[in-house]
């Protein structure tokens, strides 16, 4: 299944990746087994912290870092990192792959903003679809938990289909239609 998922990111120029700082020990790997396995010609851009930012900065050097020090410092540093990080796989019309650490946050709308309600992967995902970007999100839930992974997303479910598992996990994807044969 992991293939299938390189294959598709792949597929785009640009992947961003975003995170938990401390992501579960099952989908600790998957994050940095993705960005190594993607083609030299796919720019991965990632954030400075530890966890799945730190996973897919070890697995590709290479990997365009956005640092929230550049952003100034404190808590609004990040959400300003973040937002510079979408903007950027925008301009490189890609593609995010998030691993959000828990549940979307009931307060988080799709927007053209960053605004992450205290989630910065789910602020992420949620500003990437506000731009028209493609997303795609692990959930921590079986692939075929189809009410548990809808209660995770939260707000965003609707925007989201199930395309398959890879670790015992859910890949939830947006938009679904064109990637659904490929993914299953």
């Amino acid at each position: 299944m992991l293939s299938s998922i390189v294959s598709t990111v792949s597929s785009y120029s640009t992947a961003g990746f975003s995170g938990s700082r401390s992501a579960s020990s099952s989908a600790a790997s998957l994050p940095g087994q993705l960005a190594a396995a993607l083609p030299a010609s796919c720019s991965v851009l990632v954030g400075c912290a530890s966890g799945v930012d730190a996973a897919v900065r070890a697995a590709r050097p290479s990997a365009q870092v956005f640092r929230a020090s550049a952003f100034g410092s404190g808590a609004f540093a990040f959400p300003a990192r973040s937002a510079a990080l979408v903007r950027a796989v925008a301009a490189g019309r890609g593609c995010l792959v998030a691993f959000p650490g828990g549940p979307c946050p009931g307060a988080v709308r799709v927007s053209r903003q960053f605004a992450g309600q205290g989630s910065g992967s789910w602020g992420s995902v949620a500003m990437a679809l506000g731009l028209g970007l493609p997303a795609f999100v692990l959930a921590p839930l079986p692939a075929g938990a189809a009410e548990a992974w809808r209660a995770w997303c939260g707000p965003l479910a609707v925007r989201f289909s199930c395309v398959g598992g890879v670790g015992g996990q859910c890949w939830l994807c947006c938009p679904a239609a064109p990637l659904q044969g490929r993914l299953l």
